[in-house]
C-alpha cells in the first residue's frame, strides 16, 4: 500500500488546490503564523509546505515583504512545459519498462481502481487529483528526488491552462492502457499513450 501523506505534503495539497482555483490568487501573501493556525499544526510544517510549493513554482519569497503566491505562468510557456513534462515521463518509462517491479505495478492499479471510481462518480477533483497520483507514481518510481521536484512543477504549471472539458471515462481507459502496456513490457506503446495523454490534458 501507498504510505500515508506527512503533515507538509497535506499542507501543500490543500495551498496547491487553492492556488489553482483561484481561491489564492498571485500576490496573495502566505504567513507561516496564519497557515499554521488554519492547519492547526506548528510553523515547520507550514515552512517545509512552503519550500515545497517554492520549487514547484506555485510561491515567491519576496525579501523584505515574505512568501507570496507567484504570478502565473505566460500562456506562450505552456508548450515548452508540456514538452519537458513528456520527456520526463517517456525517458522514466522508456527505463522502467525494462525493471518492472511487482510492487510499482501495486501501487499503479491502485491508483486505477481509485480512478475509475471517481470517473463513475463525475468527481473531477478526485479525478485531477489520481491522475496526478498515477503519473507521479511512474516518476517516483525511478528514485531521483530532483526529476520529481522538477515533474512536479510541471505538472502543476499545466494545471493553468484553460483545459478542455474532459470525457472521464476516455481518462479512465487512457490510464488503463498505459497500465497494459507497462505490464506487458511495450515500452513504445506505453510512451506514446502517455504522451497523447500528456496532450489531452
Amino acid at each position: 500500500m501507498r504510505r500515508v501523506q506527512t503533515i507538509p505534503e497535506q499542507i501543500v495539497d490543500q495551498l496547491r488546490k487553492d492556488i489553482l482555483a483561484g481561491i489564492l490568487q498571485e500576490g496573495t501573501p502566505l504567513r507561516e503564523q496564519e497557515l499554521s493556525e488554519r492547519f492547526g499544526v506548528s510553523r515547520g510544517p507550514v515552512r517545509a509546505a512552503l519550500q515545497q510549493l517554492a520549487a514547484e513554482g506555485l510561491v515567491v519569497a519576496v525579501p523584505n515583504v515574505g512568501v507570496r503566491v507567484a504570478p502565473y505562468p505566460r500562456e506562450e510557456v505552456f508548450p515548452v512545459i508540456i514538452q519537458m513534462r513528456q520527456l520526463i515521463e517517456e525517458c522514466i518509462l522508456s527505463l522502467i519498462c525494462e525493471q518492472l517491479s511487482a510492487d510499482l505495478i501495486h501501487h499503479l492499479e491502485e491508483v486505477l481502481e481509485k480512478l475509475h471510481t471517481a470517473c463513475d462518480q463525475a468527481d473531477m477533483p478526485a479525478v485531477q487529483a489520481l491522475d496526478r497520483a498515477f503519473h507521479s507514481t511512474l516518476v517516483e518510481s525511478y528514485g531521483e528526488q530532483r526529476l520529481v521536484t522538477i515533474w512536479n512543477a510541471l505538472f502543476t504549471w499545466m494545471n493553468f491552462r484553460e483545459s478542455p472539458q474532459h470525457d472521464l471515462r476516455k481518462s479512465y481507459q487512457a490510464h488503463k492502457a498505459i497500465l497494459e502496456a507497462i505490464k506487458n513490457g511495450d515500452q513504445e506503446n506505453a510512451i506514446q499513450l502517455v504522451k497523447i495523454n500528456i496532450q489531452e490534458s
